[in-house]
């Protein structure tokens, strides 16, 4: 009896050894092709706002077993849009716990937008997002993203393309669900544009302000919704003040995009619609039990062949937390 009991506990470790040294090699292989992606073609995560989100963002997934009653963020995020332009987005946030089953997130993003055409900084979304706890293991989250401005920010008189715009300018509606595992946390969710943008941007219009030529017109842009899905592995490492977590979001463009031409015809944007691949990966560092510091890294190895919300961005981001 004690040899057979032995065995099965051998084997039993042996199967859980095997099963983190699998997922220790694909999300290895994962992080190389999206470090890749990111060098050869500059983009980046191709997310409208759902990843960021508190209960979705995989930061959120971090300790979430020691979250106190409230926490504050304070972070950087810097990223590479289509055709070079670069964007740094500071934002605050703030998390309470309501009860034991519900909380709620605030959060306001600025954009700082630097490209060949021209410059563009102001305030971009506010998120409003709560989270109810079905048990240890399900969660719902519901939120919504309110714009700052109409994305109709122009130059000399002409309209900008998405790129140079500080929001999408849409009011959108958030839902999610997430599932936690052991060490796994697997998200499904939507992003529904509700309230579309006020954007005027032609191409023709700026040829001669060194724009590059690719852009597509996104004048009245209807912005079509997005199914989102989410798995993240968090690694056990031996130092206890630090955590990492990898993983893929798959981001899927129901239909083609819409934008009204020059004549007034609304048309569709061709292959505007598909599959979206972001990899991600987070590192945090607890600098005391309420303080810590989180790094994140998202890039993405599928785009979508049309990208005219300009949302295909290499990103990099820093953040304070603090939790009391």
């Amino acid at each position: 009896m004690e040899i057979m009991l032995f065995k099965r506990q051998f084997l039993s470790r042996k199967l859980i050894t095997f099963v983190h040294m699998y997922f220790k090699t694909i999300f290895s292989f994962l992080i190389i092709c999206s470090l890749n992606s990111a060098f050869l073609y500059s983009q980046g995560c191709s997310d409208a706002g759902f990843c960021s989100i508190s209960g979705i963002n995989p930061s959120s997934q971090l300790d979430s077993s020691e979250i106190l009653k409230n926490q504050v963020l304070i972070g950087l995020t810097n990223g590479i849009a289509q055709y070079g332009v670069l964007i740094n987005s500071p934002y605050v946030q703030y998390d309470t716990k309501l009860t034991k089953e519900i909380s709620l997130s605030a959060k306001i993003n600025y954009s700082i937008i630097n490209g060949s055409v021209t410059s563009i900084h102001g305030l971009s979304d506010f998120y409003l997002t709560s989270q109810i706890s079905l048990n240890k293991k399900v969660s719902f989250i519901n939120g919504v993203k309110i714009p700052f401005n109409n994305a109709d920010k122009t130059f000399k008189g002409y309209g900008l393309p998405m790129s140079y715009q500080t929001t999408l300018g849409s009011y959108d509606y958030l839902a999610g669900i997430n599932y936690s595992l052991p060490n796994i946390i697997i998200s499904i969710g939507t992003q529904i544009p509700i309230v579309q943008n006020d954007n005027s941007f032609f191409v023709e219009n700026l040829r001669g302000e060194d724009i590059n030529p690719n852009y597509i017109s996104t004048n009245r842009f209807i912005r079509q919704a997005d199914l989102v899905f989410r798995f993240n592995y968090i690694f056990l490492l031996k130092n206890e003040n630090l955590k990492l977590t990898v993983g893929a979001m798959p981001i899927y463009h129901l239909k083609d995009d819409e934008y009204k031409d020059q004549t007034g015809i609304r048309k569709s944007i061709a292959n505007s619609k598909g599959l979206t691949l972001n990899i991600n990966s987070v590192v945090r560092y607890k600098l005391s039990k309420s303080n810590f510091i989180d790094i994140t890294l998202g890039v993405p190895v599928i785009s979508r062949n049309a990208r005219p919300d300009g949302l295909s961005q290499f990103g990099l981001n820093i953040q304070y937390g603090i939790k009391f």
